[in-house]
């Protein structure tokens, strides 16, 4: 068999949900070729999905040195977000500005790293000056509309959000938020009911399944909060903090044994 159908036969258990094991088999072909670039790019997605977020990083940094191609900025910016590291994702797309990625798409991503910054002021301010020119752009009103969630400035929030979702009523992103909205406010039921339908529209979606279970390791109802980790844990194997919640449950739960087996994923 050559290598182009080895690849796509991996890609194809890849895509399937076999994740791990596919990876394990994509990266022995990679190191056998590890001056292919498309591999390279390849290899640092499934790296990033699986949150091998540090490999990823410096496999996007060494492909951006050698070429101009902007997915490469894109992927490694949504990284930084990942990671939490807000300012260097906010110089990166500030180095994105001279290429032609639209302006519009750069001051909405400006607008939400402002708003991971925990400048939140600000962030209302630049997702204002973005609507005016389009009111109905729903990224940016999400991104306002968590501003004043932590602003608490709930009612503008919900306003915000149920505007956003009139206009993209399947739209996850906003769907987690009024969840988030709701359960902020104590509004159990209500946070409940976004979230259930955020996670029947996508039931592999990474942030919902956090989200939920959060939501259910806040209201006490550990075994549920369980049931949403570990599902989230099966798309993201290696995050870290997403370990530590899932042992932190355990531990709720006076279940020591499977607290320190998660635990010890953290040292592996």
């Amino acid at each position: 068999m050559n290598l182009s159908s080895k690849l796509n036969l991996i890609l194809k258990e890849y895509s399937k949900g076999n994740k791990a094991s596919a990876y394990k088999k994509f990266k022995k072909i990679y190191l056998q070729n590890n001056k292919d670039i498309k591999l390279r790019y390849n290899l640092s997605v499934m790296q990033q999905e699986l949150g091998l977020l540090d490999e990823a990083e410096l496999n996007y940094i060494s492909l951006i040195k050698n070429s101009e191609e902007i997915k490469y900025k894109i992927n490694l910016y949504n990284l930084y977000i990942t990671k939490g590291l807000y300012q260097k994702a906010l110089d990166l797309i500030n180095s994105i500005q001279s290429t032609n990625l639209s302006l519009m798409q750069i001051n909405q991503d400006r607008a939400q790293i402002l708003y991971f910054l925990k400048k939140y002021d600000e962030s209302v301010i630049q997702c204002i000056e973005i609507l005016k020119i389009n009111k109905k752009n729903t990224e940016t009103l999400n991104t306002l509309g968590l501003c004043y969630l932590h602003l608490k400035k709930y009612d503008d929030a919900n306003k915000t959000l149920l505007e956003a979702l009139d206009l993209d009523n399947k739209n996850i992103k906003i769907l987690n938020s009024l969840g988030r909205l709701n359960h902020e406010q104590r509004k159990s039921k209500e946070a409940e009911v976004y979230f259930d339908e955020a996670i029947n529209l996508n039931p592999n979606s990474f942030e919902t399944l956090n989200n939920i279970a959060g939501f259910y390791l806040e209201e006490e109802e550990y075994q549920k909060a369980i049931k949403f980790y570990k599902k989230a844990h099966k798309l993201q194997p290696n995050n870290s903090i997403l370990i530590n919640n899932l042992a932190k449950t355990f531990i709720n739960l006076d279940d020591v044994v499977e607290a320190e087996k998660h635990v010890k994923e953290l040292y592996q």
